[in-house]
């Protein structure tokens, strides 16, 4: 009987598994046009995902991954910078594969699924039953503002949401599971992953979650309100995940965190009110007011059906014991308050009316570069689906009367349908969510839109010049792909996220953002107003636009090389802008994208410095003729001083990346500490879990932890294995199952099968109104 039962389970949780990523894989089929033409929508997606484009040329070309992205501003880290994800398997791994356009499309979609699983998960380690696991896990797919996000650019930023229900379940897995070794690690790579995203936004509210856990299930009060109770083997299953965090993190946090006062473009946060509270929350349940004047992308969060939230939450309220038995002790009042707090912290932070939250952004300096906080409704839409599956999960163990006396059949059967119609009702809302997610693009055609002109010139100019370093100033940034793979480099990019160099050790100005050689005008930019910057047109160059006869291509000769020399003594006194008559072009031998070679005629009565337009970033070492020399910071380029000579000298720049290299070898260390972690025999004695009764509570339940005085006269908690679930179990050592009662209508497999059917069958009604 028991061996059937677990096999029954296992199958439900395939069921309920197979489930979850088919709604995920209808989803995301906006996304599954492989073709190259196609890329991510949004105005700024290529200048935010440029590094998978340029990872994925030069892996092509050359089979390795650069550590130097230079043809963005005057270069920049190709890897350990705050928004590259070639950290992170789960975009590295589709990109290298597939290259850049299409590797992007596979990792968007590979991560709706991780959402969906992670929403799965969590129901899980919760103890929740299969109906409300799979309800959670469609709704965090389904959700819009995962998808409006990614449709309005900022691909980043909605993919690492994905990560929100693991973090959860990992912090929660702590508190169910103290003994166990799993979730600390668990909680740990959902963090680290979530960090090595590609944006760092959503690392703040994922640890404001993980301190909220903490702190309501960790910190107590004692009985007699006279000491504070903590739960120390929980505590440190926390200080254990977030060291292992840190370590998994520092690939790419150590770059950043050494050199986070070189970003120089990143203005802290201007508070206001963002939108009518009212209206914000009615869209979480309604998909109808986009149109309404909100700022789409951050505010519309619609995530279920307001007839959905109404019956679960309002027509049959969580009245304990009555409308919504819990699945476990966890679940009880702190769990609902911590939701609950969690879910106002968020919405009133996204509205800029959380007046804590105001005082910190105009007292906390880092806390203000969380800027366009509209963003923090994504968590608050989370939180409300975690309510949902929560509040789905207690109706079920409601309306299950296997451990309550009165059995008569006619109460059963009620009971029965009343279960199928949740259910089905869950279905449904999913349907309906899934039927109205489209109100923001998934792919654009290129050969449609402005980007076909930007890659047509590009590409011309390269063909024009193919031996030379080539720089290009153009004022909008949204089409960044055709420079990077065509290795043009495309200066002044004036996103609100930038680079400096050092601090100048030779030129008390900034020459990162000085003019370049080529001009690809904007459709507003006149040619009297290109003539006006001493630009002339290049005529052979194709047209701006279709409709359009000026070219798109045009140039002023009287700029500053890409590789020069300046007499030494001259610079401490020299205006801005550095005049090209004290300049000397050098010659730019060749390089790759960490090594730069440079031919620069010394002078022969006086020093100088040779200079190439190369950021003074960090990680640079110079050498002169073989020999190593000391890198100037020259207007915060990479310079050279070179002693007087008649005989031309070999300059050599070259990046060595030793923030990356040391950040990676912790991110390995930590990573095999946490697999040995994971599979070193745990000696520590188990207790024994309490023997289950027949008239126990349907719910599988863990015993509160028991409070005992210590010999220093100081409160701790030990904590109590919980009895086994009748549930699913998994990575848990075969125990003892509890009985299932034969009357029980609602506990047999059979009857899950038929509720995974009924699902099923949703699903495909759903798949058959998407092909009509």
């Amino acid at each position: 009987m028991i061996d059937r039962l677990r096999g029954a389970i296992r199958l439900q949780v395939i069921v309920e598994i197979l489930l979850v990523l088919l709604v995920a894989w209808l989803a995301t089929g906006g996304y599954r046009n492989f073709s190259t033409r196609w890329r991510l929508s949004g105005g700024e997606s290529e200048y935010l995902t440029s590094s998978a484009a340029w990872v994925s040329t030069i892996f092509r070309q050359s089979g390795y991954i650069p550590q130097w992205q230079p043809y963005l501003d005057a270069g920049q880290p190709a890897v350990d910078e705050a928004y590259s994800f070639m950290a992170n398997p789960f975009y590295a791994v589709p990109v290298l594969l597939s290259g850049g356009i299409n590797g992007l499309k596979i990792a968007v979609i590979v991560h709706f699924a991780i959402a969906g699983l992670g929403g799965w998960f969590l129901g899980w380690v919760l103890g929740w039953r299969g109906p409300a696991r799979v309800l959670t896990g469609c709704l965090l797919v389904l959700k819009a503002n995962m998808q409006s996000v990614i449709g309005m650019g900022f691909m980043q930023l909605g993919t690492t949401q994905a990560y929100f229900p693991w973090v959860m379940a990992g912090g929660l897995a702590i508190i169910r599971l103290p003994n166990k070794r799993w979730p600390p690690v668990l909680l740990a790579l959902a963090l680290g992953l979530l960090f090595l995203g590609g944006n760092l936004y959503n690392i703040l509210p994922a640890l404001i979650l993980v301190g909220l856990i903490a702190a309501f299930y960790c910190v107590r009060l004692s009985p007699d309100f006279s000491r504070i109770v903590l739960d120390q083997p929980r505590i440190r299953g926390f200080a254990l995940a977030i060291a292992l965090m840190i370590g998994l993190c520092a690939v790419t946090a150590v770059t950043v965190g050494l050199n986070f006062g070189l970003v120089k473009a990143h203005p802290n946060e201007v508070l206001r009110q963002t939108g009518d509270p009212l209206m914000v929350f009615f869209q979480l349940f309604s998909p109808d007011v986009r149109f309404s004047g909100l700022f789409a992308e951050n505010l519309y969060g619609y995530s279920m059906p307001g007839w959905f939230a109404l019956v679960i939450f309002v027509l049959l309220p969580p009245i304990p014991g009555v409308l919504h038995r819990r699945a476990s002790p966890e679940q009880d009042w702190r769990f609902w308050v911590m939701l609950g707090i969690a879910f106002l912290l968020f919405f009133t932070w996204g509205l800029g009316i959380n007046p804590v939250i105001n005082w910190m952004y105009e007292n906390i300096p880092l806390i203000a570069q969380w800027r366009f906080i509209e963003r923090m409704n994504t968590v608050a839409a989370f939180l409300l689906i975690v309510l949902a599956g929560l509040r789905v999960d207690g109706l079920l163990r409601a309306l299950d009367l296997s451990n309550r006396q009165n059995r008569r059949r006619l109460v059963n059967l009620g009971a029965l349908l009343a279960t199928g119609v949740l259910v089905l009702g869950s279905g449904v809302s999913v349907m309906q969510v899934y039927n109205t997610r489209q109100p923001y693009d998934f792919i654009w055609d290129v050969n449609e839109t402005p980007g076909e002109e930007v890659q047509t010139c590009v590409r011309w100019l390269r063909r024009q010049v193919p031996d030379e370093f080539l720089q290009v100033y153009r004022r909008e940034y949204d089409y960044a792909t055709a420079f990077v793979t065509e290795q043009v480099r495309m200066v002044n990019v004036g996103a609100e996220y930038d680079l400096s160099g050092v601090a100048s050790t030779l030129y008390p100005y900034d020459l990162t953002n000085e003019p370049a050689e080529f001009y690809m005008p904007q459709w507003d930019e006149s040619p009297e107003y290109l003539m006006g910057l001493g630009y002339q047109p290049m005529t052979d160059s194709p047209a701006r636009a279709p409709d359009s006869d000026t070219p798109c291509m045009w140039r002023n000769p009287d700029t500053l090389s890409v590789a020069f020399t300046v007499p030494l003594e001259q610079l401490s006194e020299a205006p801005f802008p550095l005049p090209l008559s004290l300049t000397t072009p050098a010659t730019i031998l060749g390089r790759t994208p960490e090594h730069i070679w440079l031919e620069a005629m010394p002078s022969p009565d006086q020093e100088v410095v040779a200079v190439m337009q190369e950021i003074a970033y960090p990680g640079w070492i110079a050498r002169v003729d073989g020999a190593p020399a000391e890198v100037q910071s020259m207007g915060e380029l990479l310079g050279v001083v070179l002693p007087p000579g008649d005989q031309p000298a070999r300059v050599e720049f070259i990046y060595t990346a030793p923030t990356l290299k040391l950040g990676g070898s912790i991110t390995v260390l930590a990573a095999l500490f946490a697999i040995g972690w994971l599979v070193w025999p745990n000696r520590t004695p188990r207790p024994v879990a309490a023997p289950a009764t027949a008239a126990a509570d349907a719910a599988p339940e863990m015993p509160d932890p028991v409070h005992q005085p210590s010999s220093a006269d100081e409160i701790i908690v030990v904590p109590i294995e919980r009895p086994v679930m009748t549930e699913i179990v998994l990575d848990e050592q075969p125990r003892q199952v509890a009985p299932v009662p034969a009357s029980s209508p609602l506990r047999s497999p059979k009857f899950m099968a038929a509720v995974s059917l009924m699902v099923t069958m949703v699903c495909i009604v759903l798949l058959r109104q998407r092909r009509k």
